[in-house]
């Protein structure tokens, strides 16, 4: 059975924000995977990005993932980059390519590891379960919502809309 995660209020990076995930905090996580650190960008000065992102690669595999981290709520979800030209972060090249990994693991517990069928579900305002799963957020939320269209979740918690 899969899990039914609701979304916090301003996950998205609008409205009021508690508190923002410590930059070192999922640094610190992603060196601390089975995978190779390449690159890591926080955008800490760039208001637009609701995220932050880790570029990693999987020697043995020959495979490079992006790891993404909300800014605001320890999300992460992790996508495969299918063509890679060079190794740094190139953010014109994120696309939803989401994959779930067995080896993403995380031991304190702090992060939750968003599955491919929860970050890939399209949003659909006349859908009951994308009711439940939105009921938090705020109403700026809905507002810029209805201007930039995300079409699944996971353009709603990783976004660089405008703010």
């Amino acid at each position: 059975m899969n899990t039914i995660i609701q979304l916090p209020a301003a996950i998205s990076g609008y409205g009021k924000i508690q508190e923002e995930v410590a930059p070192e905090r999922f640094k610190n996580y992603l060196k601390g995977l089975p995978l190779t650190l390449l690159d890591f960008q926080s955008f800490q000065q760039e208001p637009n990005y609701s995220y932050m992102l880790g570029l990693l690669l999987d020697a043995e595999q020959q495979k490079f993932y992006y790891f993404f981290c909300n800014k605001y709520y320890p999300y992460i979800a992790c996508a495969e980059i299918k063509e890679m030209a060079e190794t740094r972060i190139t953010p014109h090249l994120l696309v939803n390519q989401f994959v779930d990994l067995t080896e993403v693991k995380d031991p304190e517990g702090y992060f939750t590891i968003l599955p491919v069928y929860f970050l890939e579900k399209k949003v659909t305002s006349d859908e009951l379960l994308i009711s439940h799963i939105l009921q938090h957020l705020e109403h700026q939320e809905f507002a810029e919502f209805a201007y930039w269209e995300p079409r699944i979740l996971a353009n709603i918690i990783f976004n660089r809309w405008e703010k």
